[in-house]
């Protein structure tokens, strides 16, 4: 005790300083960059490099040995009702996603709108799709955090929840899918490949929701005693995940949930359907759930903005299995990469422009 203040010796005397200059001093002793220093603006620059070379080369990939005129000839047949039966498809896919979030917010937010909740899953959307670090979920978050008075972490337990249904949606698309494949189909040789990839990704999210909690109880201690930034970030990410599976695991109204999560994804793979008969492209349910499986698994890394390449090169090669012409795949491609950006990216613009900017507000309230 000096002149009656408490010393601390830990951090040398750090306690003194701001929360920002002590938490950014406490990452760099324990071995970290902090999160503005030029180390970490690097690496982040330097990845999403990276992602974007991947995703060009995707696209070159895609449009490889296909004239621009023949695409755009193949695009020009599209007829104008099954468009209408897209755009119909692709609205009802976000509304059904966006009820699906405002039931897993109303436990946290009781007042939250239907309305405010579809603003914000489309500005994520919007996020996600033309960055190259998939930020939408956070963007989403802040957005509802800055509508009510409300903690920012309880708000993303709603869409760590979000994302565990849809990872066991996706792992029994893949477990539906390969079943029906034909046997003529190059990806049917893989079949025993893709049923243990589907049913393993289903038994680690179910195992996941029910033995994570007591298992991260263990492994928490362990990283929470390692150096590092990264170290900090996994428990902080750990922390979201278990009460996110908490939450699930004692969610009232599952049978809305999976309702509300069925017929969005019956919407996407009816938009892929509609968009295939437009063209004049006949291919079975099958061919529809690989393409939306492929994108799917293709868009999650977020390789480059708009995620053009991806969802050229997963589209052809999803419809390729099935003996689609590559100028049709590509031209399928183009306009399915549309039906899934278009949407969401200006629903953003009108919801920012009315919300008056509240997303840029909110990180300012939500800096971490």
């Amino acid at each position: 005790m000096v002149c009656g203040r408490r010393v601390s010796v830990v951090g040398e005397g750090t306690d003194f300083l701001p929360p920002d200059k002590m938490d950014a001093t406490r990452r760099a002793s324990r071995g970290g960059a902090p999160a503005g220093s030029p180390r970490h603006v690097g690496g982040r620059a330097l990845l999403g490099a990276l992602k974007v070379v991947a995703g060009v080369a995707l696209l070159w990939m895609a449009l490889r040995g296909v004239d621009l005129p023949v695409i755009l000839e193949a695009v020009g047949r599209m007829d104008a009702r099954w468009l209408a039966v897209v755009a119909a498809t692709v609205f009802l896919g976000l509304a059904f996603k966006a009820l699906r979030w405002w039931l897993l917010l109303r436990p946290i937010l009781p007042g939250v709108s239907r309305r405010e909740t579809f603003g914000a899953l489309m500005t994520g959307q919007a996020f996600n799709l033309l960055g190259v670090f998939r930020a939408g979920d956070m963007v989403r978050a802040v957005w509802m955090a800055s509508s009510a008075p409300i903690q920012l972490p309880a708000v993303l337990t709603g869409i760590v929840v979000e994302k565990a249904i849809d990872m066991i949606m996706l792992a029994l698309a893949l477990l539906i899918m390969v079943p029906v494949l034909p046997l003529d189909v190059p990806l049917a040789s893989q079949g025993p490949l893709l049923l243990a990839l589907g049913g393993g990704a289903l038994l680690a999210a179910l195992l996941a929701i029910r033995f994570a909690p007591e298992a991260w109880g263990r492994l928490r201690g362990y990283l929470a005693s390692r150096p590092g930034v990264m170290a900090s970030r996994s428990v902080s990410l750990g922390d979201r995940l278990v009460a996110g599976f908490r939450q699930l695991r004692g969610l009232r109204g599952k049978g809305y949930l999976a309702l509300m999560t069925f017929l969005a994804w019956a919407a996407m793979l009816s938009t892929n359907m509609a968009l295939a008969r437009g063209l004049g492209i006949q291919i079975p349910l099958a061919a529809g759930l690989l393409v939306l499986v492929l994108v799917l698994l293709g868009v999650m890394p977020g390789l480059m903005p708009g995620q053009v390449g991806p969802i050229y090169f997963f589209a052809r090669l999803g419809l390729e299995q099935f003996g689609v012409r590559p100028a049709e795949g590509v031209a399928y491609a183009a306009l399915l990469h549309a039906a899934i950006v278009l949407p969401p990216t200006v629903g953003a613009a009108i919801y920012l422009l009315a919300g008056r900017w509240r997303v840029v507000r909110g990180l300012r309230r939500h800096p971490e």
